[in-house]
């Protein structure tokens, strides 16, 4: 076990970079090739109202996914300075408040009472329209207010 670990203290920084580069490039690349054949399966299954809806649901999972690895990698370090001063508790209490920070930052969207007045005003099997048509007086129909 000890003949893969990685001497962080006594290596190069240009072999350091280069170990974690190629990894995270692999990896990088890797999720921007699942996001374009998603979109490839998306448009021919569906059309174009599928690469809208997930042009509309990617950037929020990208935002998402960042608050979540920022505040991972936080609470990391946080955690590892309290472990390594002996203090198990106060490092363990460090890490469910952040998985409870994280918990209800997802669940914002979910539960955003914006969402719930928009999804209850729309009939059931229909798409609420983007713009509100006008009814036979002329006048524009009531849209949803959000």
């Amino acid at each position: 076990m000890n003949r893969d670990a990685i001497d962080l203290s006594k290596a190069s920084v240009f072999s350091l970079f280069s170990k974690y580069f190629f990894p995270t490039l692999f990896g990088m690349v890797s999720m921007s090739a699942v996001t374009a054949i998603d979109g490839i399966f998306v448009g021919h299954g569906v059309g174009s109202d599928g690469i809208a809806a997930v042009n509309f649901c990617v950037p929020v999972l990208m935002l998402l996914t960042g608050v979540g690895l920022m505040i991972g990698a936080g609470c990391s370090v946080v955690a590892s300075i309290q472990l390594s001063r002996g203090k198990e508790k106060v490092a363990r209490i460090n890490v469910t408040q952040a998985l409870v920070f994280v918990t209800i930052v997802a669940l914002i969207p979910v539960l955003s009472p914006c969402c719930a007045e928009w999804y209850s005003s729309c009939p059931p099997s229909s798409s609420c329209p983007a713009s509100p048509a006008p009814t036979a007086s002329g006048s524009p129909s009531p849209s949803p207010s959000c």
